[in-house]
């Protein structure tokens, strides 16, 4: 039964009959999980999107692995051996960008496959909601007795003038480019931003990043952003802070970009421009209908992910931010269990991270020292630096650090790592954030003393004393 058009959420639906149970609305990593949850639980569930089932992990993050692994390989080939002594003078990137896609192909079919099994029904399409019980999908419709909005975000161009008339890539498309630019502009220095930048400039692109904040990586602590900065010096990626690009324009096959710095308008000319200008929630699809309030920066929710409108719930990216994978997905998983009363837990945070896959990798674990200090919370950190350690000083090229960050009952709540490898350093930490360990217990776990593992005993030891 197709419910009419001014239906609201006072509406008892118990007398209603719907399509579904659930209609989740968004196939990304919250969407999915959600969904497959519920199905789990003998739900009739809906998924409905117009794009890739997956999305943005399987349309950027999985390419992208794929992607840095064979730049890592060949900027490590070409430092010790030279290109030409192997022969890699040419690179094949067609080759390369295949690989990406039938990764990111497989990864679909995954999802895809999960969502099947769980007996979820997949709508192909683009959403678009009449009230708070019922969706339009082109001249169909479908209602639900509860709806899930897991749409995501996408590209915040800003105000950049004349972005229609010139083509340019975003973070997605620039890892898949098959033709390589001698010369490329990466507008914006954040976590998107330095990935794509790194990848090209370890191809042998000159990367040129412009940033407007007063250095990289604005959103992480400054000695990240600092270290990461010395990282792109020396491979030769040129980046400029306090510039706010206002304008990009044709040049025959190349592009003129016109920024602002120190209050100058200047210009520039490259062969490519990459807009890594963050993200911004996907709110078009008609929540005004469904009486659900949002703001520019997402959706509003209250309690147990519940939007304005009582039988509608939110998750992802849509709720605001930039929110990883896990998180997304943890979101998912724990809505469904609360929908159907299967857990009486709420949602904890805490130990959750921030991931950037440059080289060396940064995770920032809970709380960073720049989010304590907006919060006035008291805090006490310590460092530990890679020339600290055994490798450090066997290996004079690596660089890397670990922050611990402790509260006034010395249990820690932040961390931030910057090394490679770090996969160890990062689980040992995530468990000890979400378990609210203290410093002591930290120090006296076991640690490789020829690793890298033991900067965090370094870091704890200081903290001790």
């Amino acid at each position: 039964e197709i419910l009419p058009s001014d239906w609201s959420s006072d509406v008892c639906s118990s007398d209603l009959k719907f399509d579904f149970e659930y209609i989740v609305i968004g196939s990304g990593p919250a969407g999915s999980a959600v969904a497959v949850g519920l199905a789990g639980m003998r739900k009739k569930v809906a998924v409905i999107d117009g794009g890739e089932v997956g999305g943005s992990n399987c349309e950027r993050n999985i390419p992208y692995l794929v992607g840095l692994k064979f730049a890592n390989l060949y900027n490590e080939t070409k430092k010790w051996l030279g290109v030409r002594a192997l022969g890699l003078n040419h690179l094949n990137l067609p080759t390369i960008v295949s690989l990406m896609e039938q990764a990111s192909q497989r990864a679909k079919e995954a999802e895809r496959k999960k969502l099947k099994d769980a007996g979820v029904v997949e709508i192909k399409g683009y959403a678009n909601l009449l009230n708070n019980y019922t969706v339009a999908v082109g001249k169909q419709q479908f209602s639900a007795e509860k709806l899930i909005l897991a749409t995501g975000a996408k590209l915040n161009i800003g105000e950049i003038s004349g972005v229609g008339e010139v083509d340019y890539l975003t973070p997605e498309t620039a890892i898949k480019t098959r033709r390589m630019p001698r010369v490329v502009l990466v507008v914006g220095g954040g976590r998107s931003g330095c990935e794509i930048g790194e990848y090209f400039a370890k191809l042998g692109v000159k990367v040129l990043i412009m940033e407007r904040a007063e250095r990289l990586l604005p959103r992480e602590d400054q000695e990240v952003g600092e270290m990461l900065a010395e990282h792109f010096y020396e491979l030769g990626v040129e980046v400029i802070n306090n510039a706010k690009v206002v304008a990009l324009e044709k040049d025959g096959e190349n592009k003129r970009v016109i920024f602002m710095k120190d209050g100058v308008e200047k210009l520039v000319r490259v062969d490519a421009v990459v807009l890594a200008t963050g993200t911004r929630p996907v709110l078009d699809y008609g929540l005004e209908n469904a009486g659900i309030q949002f703001n520019k920066t997402g959706v509003i929710i209250g309690k147990n992910l519940q939007t304005t409108t009582k039988n509608i719930f939110a998750v992802g990216d849509i709720l605001g931010g930039d929110s990883s994978t896990e998180l997304a997905t943890y979101q998912g998983m724990m809505l469904a269990q609360i929908l159907e009363r299967r857990s009486k837990d709420e949602l904890n945070y805490k130990g959750f991270w921030r991931q950037i896959m440059t080289e060396p990798e940064i995770l920032t674990i809970g709380f960073s020292e720049d989010d304590l200090i907006k919060r006035d919370q008291r805090y006490r950190k310590a460092t530990s630096d890679i020339t600290e350690t055994v490798i450090g000083k066997i290996s004079t090229d690596s660089k890397g650090f670990v922050k611990l960050l402790v509260d006034h009952n010395n249990r820690l709540i932040g961390a931030v790592i910057m090394a490679e490898k770090m996969g160890a350093m990062a689980t040992e930490l995530i468990l000890a954030i979400r378990n609210q360990m203290t410093i002591d217990r930290i120090a006296s776990l076991p640690h490789d003393m020829n690793g890298s593992t033991i900067m965090i005993k370094i870091a704890a030891q200081k903290l001790m004393k």
